[in-house]
């Protein structure tokens, strides 16, 4: 699938095309790798992919708008991002595949945002968080519902969107439970990317 092998940072365009459709990133903030890897699929027409790797991601290094500190308090940024896509993406009507993928997107975004205030966000400010994330989303019917039943991970049933939205709060209890089985999840993975060499994938999108 075009989601599952377009990585956000490692897409090139023609440049033309990219005037052609008015291409504009939004300036000073985190997350423009999303708009870059979204927005111009809007004018792309054909897609090579290339499995060779170029780039590679280490995680760790203090700074990373994957870190916790930096995705608590940055959080802003995103809802920037998801807000902009839901106006400009939301109402996409055209190609499948690319009403497919701009779906995908949407609510891989907006998972992002609910699992950054879940995790990253002070203990008082969850529930505000999820609150402005629910705002934006719910200007979209269909990515209100597909995120419905987000999960901390595909192991555990519990549905905290949902949940939130019926009290509209997040028990404490719960909300730390999160933070501890991520922090957990998230060491294993390091010592895994430090045990196995990890191939990037890149994609020329012409």
């Amino acid at each position: 699938s075009i989601e599952g092998r377009c990585c956000s940072a490692m897409c090139v365009f023609r440049t033309r095309m990219l005037r052609d459709i008015g291409y504009r990133q939004t300036e000073g903030i985190l997350y423009t790798d999303l708009e870059w890897g979204t927005f111009p699929m809007l004018g792309v027409r054909k897609i090579k992919y290339l499995p060779i790797v170029v780039y590679r991601y280490f995680q760790g290094r203090e700074g990373q708008s994957i870190s916790a500190a930096v995705a608590g308090s940055r959080s802003g940024d995103l809802e920037r991002v998801l807000s902009r896509m839901v106006d400009e993406l939301g109402g996409y009507r055209g190609d499948k595949g690319k009403e497919s993928f701009f779906a995908s997107r949407l609510n891989s975004v907006a998972t992002n945002l609910y699992h950054n205030y879940l995790i990253c966000a002070p203990l008082g400010e969850v529930d505000a968080g999820f609150a402005r994330a629910d705002a934006i989303v719910s200007r979209l019917s269909g990515l209100h519902a597909s995120t419905e039943n987000v999960r901390l991970s595909n192991r555990l049933r519990f549905r905290y969107v949902g949940a939130w939205r019926r009290r509209r709060h997040l028990p404490r209890l719960v909300v730390l439970f999160a933070r501890a089985y991520s922090c957990l999840a998230s060491g294993i993975m390091r010592w895994i990317v430090r045990m196995i060499p990890v191939a990037a994938i890149t994609a020329d999108l012409l």
